[in-house]
């Protein structure tokens, strides 16, 4: 999306930069015993999604998903039924699961329901 910079190196001053990095006591990669799990995955998309609709830009949720790193090939697990967080519906489920179809096929196809 034109709309979008992607900053790689240095970020001017004055600019609004989001980070979503979590505190880990464990590896910093899923595993069976530490999956990622679709309803924090769910949160971080519908924030984008939001931005998306707010701002009008344009693919801004794709370019979330594209430019975020290291989605797990496998240790996925789809919590939407019983959540390990505590929320029982995702109103943009739908939306979410046609993006990750899109554009993480593998990693969508490999996800289990939990």
């Amino acid at each position: 999306a034109k709309q979008i910079k992607i900053y790689t190196k240095n970020i001017p001053e004055k600019k609004q930069v989001w980070i979503y990095y979590p505190k880990s006591t464990q590896s910093d990669h899923p595993s069976r015993e530490y999956p990622i799990v679709q309803s924090y995955v769910d949160i971080f998309i519908r924030g984008c999604i939001k931005v998306e609709e707010k701002f009008n830009i344009k693919d801004f949720a794709k370019e979330c998903i594209l430019t975020t790193d290291n989605w797990p090939e496998q240790h996925w697990v789809n919590d939407r039924i019983y959540p390990r967080r505590p929320s029982t519906y995702e109103p943009y489920a739908r939306k979410i699961d046609g993006l990750l179809k899109e554009l993480l096929p593998k990693q969508f196809k490999n996800i289990r329901i939990e």
